[in-house]
Formats: structure tokens, C-alpha cells, sequence
């Protein structure tokens, strides 16, 4: 096995990533599987609001339901990729990691907020745990891959 080409930008680095940090991948990996299962269904949500439809606005209903699906998908899978980049040691995996991570660790804060400031129905208190859950995970993955990635 000879050295890489220039350019590879997923080739691991010289250095092993920390233990910490692969947890840290790992949360990023396991959350984007869930996220890109979560996008097929509303693609195959999409596909059968259509076909059942049978009207104009169930054509455009099952569209806009599919294109939904299609962000989400396409979300999950970069978040499963900077995962496993990040794991790998790629620089190019860690900085995908970390923006992921921050932005959806802020939007995981910000729907806990907002879900505190709604103490109207029950359903807020099992969403703030998993809003709760996320934030930490996403922020924790995003501490470990800036400051603890790579061992001294």
C-alpha cells in the first residue's frame, strides 16, 4: 500500500484521533443514520400521498412531502460522512463534524428553550428530554473534535 495521492482529502491523519473524539463521531454517525431513515420514510411518505392521491393537490401534497424528505436525507447523510471522517482523522471529516454539530446543537438548545417557554401541554416535557440529549451530544462532539482530536 504506497501513499496517497495528492489531494485525498479523506486519508486519515498521522496522528490517532482520541477516544473521546470518537465518541464524539460516533454520536454524529448514529444521529445521522436515525436522520436519513427518517428522510426515506418521508420520500416513501411523498411517493404514496401521491399515488393515492389521485387529485392535482395530492400530486402536489406527496411533491412536497418527497422534497422534504429529500433535504432531510441529504442532511443525514452529511452528517453520517463527517461522522465517519472524523473517526477516520480526516480534516476535511472534522470540520463537517464540527459546523454539523454546532448548528444542530444550537437548534437542539433553541427548541429546548422554545419548548420551555410552552408549558401548556405535557408533550413539551418527553421533547425537552430529547432536545436535551441532542444539544449535549451535538455540543459535546463539537468540544471534543475542536479541542481534545487528535492524541499530544
Amino acid at each position: 500500500m504506497g501513499a496517497p495521492p495528492p489531494g485525498m482529502m479523506w486519508v486519515p491523519a498521522k496522528k490517532p484521533v482520541t477516544g473521546l473524539a470518537k465518541v464524539g463521531a460516533l454520536f454524529l454517525v448514529v444521529v445521522g443514520v436515525f436522520i436519513t431513515l427518517g428522510g426515506l420514510l418521508f420520500i416513501l411518505g411523498g411517493a404514496i400521498l401521491t399515488s393515492v392521491g389521485g387529485s392535482e393537490f395530492g400530486a402536489i401534497a406527496g411533491g412536497a412531502v418527497a422534497f422534504v424528505g429529500a433535504i432531510i436525507l441529504t442532511i443525514g447523510i452529511l452528517q453520517v460522512l463527517a461522522g465517519i471522517g472524523s473517526w477516520r482523522g480526516a480534516g476535511v471529516g472534522r470540520v463537517l463534524a464540527i459546523i454539523v454539530a454546532i448548528l444542530f446543537g444550537l437548534l437542539s438548545l433553541a427548541s429546548v428553550v422554545a419548548g420551555a417557554a410552552d408549558t401548556s401541554t405535557g408533550a413539551a416535557r418527553g421533547s425537552s428530554i430529547l432536545n436535551w440529549a441532542l444539544a449535549i451530544g451535538y455540543l459535546y462532539s463539537a468540544a471534543v473534535l475542536i479541542f481534545a482530536w487528535k492524541e499530544k
